[in-house]
């Protein structure tokens, strides 16, 4: 019918509408799809040429509109968007017939109101078409500003979210370090120590910096005496080689029971042998016990 100018589809649980299909009503003005199933403003938009004035949509669950839906309908003045799903109201939606609007209802909305959020200046533009802005536009998120007023601000919302994600992530890192630091120094302590060390002596600078030739011995030798199969090896078969069957290339050992000087106490003595040796030279039996001197020297 060519002639229709009010089409009534209230309350019809119509969850589509083929909004191309209004070219085929040239003279309609009025159309009414209050209390459906809509979800969404997104197949099509209204056509140009609709002599459309006033579209009631208010009660369906749209939360998607899409850009340049209402652009066309330059004759539009009265639009009911109430009782939605919408969490903005975009200007790219209308275009540059906005102006022409009289009514514009965006009323019960679950409006978020993020701070700076944009539909809140758009509004305000419009304000003369927009019915109950102070009061009945109201906010649905965040949940300190639920059922409050678009302009209701809240200072905590409004605090920079580069430095937000930076102390957090910040914070997160501390956490992580404060539970995996103790836990990694319980569990496996003496290794990371030894590997630190291990490669700390591998620095180039780290050999040089006493002067190697000036050093009075080659090797600081450390092993556990109270084994006696270690001792006997260190004294019979590590001390001959090195020692007595160079020649002229024989080494300078130092070892606890025969250069350690008498009456200093035993860190004095492990420190003049750790750097006055070039090398300090661990003796390690197949045991699970390892002796204090070993560690102290380490």
């Amino acid at each position: 019918p060519k002639s229709l100018k009010h089409l009534h589809l209230r309350d019809n649980n119509l969850a589509f509408f083929n909004w191309s299909s209004l070219t085929l009503l040239p003279k309609l003005e009025t159309l009414d799809l209050a209390g459906n199933q809509l979800k969404a403003l997104s197949n099509g938009s209204l056509p140009s040429g609709t002599q459309l004035r006033r579209l009631d949509l208010s009660g369906n669950s749209i939360g998607f509109v899409n850009p340049g839906f209402f652009a066309l309908a330059k004759q539009l003045e009265e639009l009911n968007l109430s009782a939605n799903a919408l969490k903005t109201v975009e200007p790219s939606w209308f275009g540059s017939m906005v102006g022409n609007l009289k009514v514009l209802d965006v009323s019960a909305n679950p409006l978020h109101c993020a701070c700076g959020a944009t539909f809140v200046g758009f509004l305000l533009e419009v304000q003369a078409a927009v019915p109950g802005l102070p009061s009945r536009v109201k906010c649905g998120s965040p949940g300190q500003l639920q059922g409050h007023s678009i302009f209701a601000q809240d200072l905590r919302l409004c605090l920079d979210e580069t430095l937000s994600r930076n102390c957090f992530g910040i914070s997160l890192l501390a956490m992580a370090l404060g539970l995996v630091v103790p836990m990694l120094h319980h569990l496996c302590g003496w290794d990371l120590w030894y590997c630190f060390h291990l490669c700390l002596a591998w620095l180039p600078h780290r050999g040089q910096r006493r002067g190697a030739d000036a050093l009075f011995y080659d090797a600081f030798v450390v092993f556990d005496k109270a084994q006696s199969a270690v001792a006997d090896w260190v004294y019979n078969e590590l001390r001959v080689q090195l020692e007595e069957r160079r020649g002229r290339r024989a080494l300078r050992l130092c070892l606890e029971e025969r250069d350690w000087v008498p009456g200093k106490t035993l860190f004095e003595n492990l420190w003049a042998s750790v750097y006055s040796s070039r090398k300090t030279l661990f003796v390690l039996a197949h045991t699970d016990r390892v002796s204090g001197l070993l560690r102290a020297s380490f």
